[in-house]
């Protein structure tokens, strides 16, 4: 993001949130990725939970992946993933919690 987001003072200590459903493995017209190794893996009906450690956060990351997604590219526990999404999809909230 190249821009403060409005009532965000230039500099000023903020955290970035992206929805677990909008985090995708192999998106290829995406703004943003990170890379993370997968901690954990669930599958809950139609939907596969990874949980990844990235040294970006002290708590794992969430994303979940429909079966599609999921199926085209298998990960395992330990696998090095990229996730990555489109900066809309990127909520910005001032370290006090209140969003900007």
């Amino acid at each position: 993001m190249d821009q403060t987001p409005q009532g965000l003072a230039k500099g000023a200590r903020a955290v970035a949130a992206i929805r677990p459903e909008r985090l995708h493995l192999g998106l290829a017209n995406a703004d943003n990725s990170l890379t993370e190794r997968i901690a954990a893996m669930a599958y809950h009906g139609p939907d596969l939970q990874l949980h990844a450690q990235t040294p970006l956060a002290p708590m794992p990351v969430l994303a979940r992946l429909t079966a599609v997604p999921a199926d085209r590219e298998p990960v395992s526990v330990g696998d090095e993933v990229t996730l990555r999404w489109l900066a809309r999809d990127t909520l910005i909230f001032a370290e006090d919690g209140e969003p900007t």
